[in-house]
């Protein structure tokens, strides 16, 4: 617990910087909330870890969770397995960052130049063309 925790504080951390530093849009912010929501869910469990000295318990979400022990009862958010909670939080997490990375990926270095400095050479980095043009190779 206490390792996933860190790990989902930390990408919390990184996305909250790149907002306070230009790259503010709504496929950043809309993935700053759902980390926000899914570092909630490990802080959860790594407060019951720590208070019971039992890892592996479940969560806010799935099957036995939270929401499932006080009434709710919604498809896949209160019956899914730990695991596939875990699953979906990390799928949508990929996917929301990867749409900011294609439309970072298809402005172009030019359009980038509103990006934090060191951002900018990154980005200008992964645009730049190659050098040398890829040849098909003899068969």
């Amino acid at each position: 617990e206490k390792v996933h925790f860190v790990w989902n504080f930390g990408v919390l951390a990184t996305l909250i910087w790149l907002a306070r530093h230009g790259l503010r849009n709504g496929w950043l912010m809309a993935t700053l909330a759902w980390a926000t929501l899914h570092t909630s869910e490990h802080a959860f469990l790594l407060t019951n870890a720590l208070l019971s000295g039992v890892e592996g318990q479940p969560g806010i979400l799935g099957a036995s969770g939270w929401l499932a022990r006080h009434g709710w009862n919604v498809p896949g958010v209160t019956t899914w397995s730990r695991a596939g909670v875990h699953f979906a939080w990390n799928t949508v997490e990929v996917a929301l960052l990867g749409a900011r990375a294609c439309q970072l990926w298809e402005q172009g270095p030019d359009e980038n130049a509103d990006l934090p400095p060191g951002f900018q050479r990154i980005m200008d980095r992964l645009l730049r063309p190659t050098r040398r043009p890829v040849t098909p190779r003899r068969t």
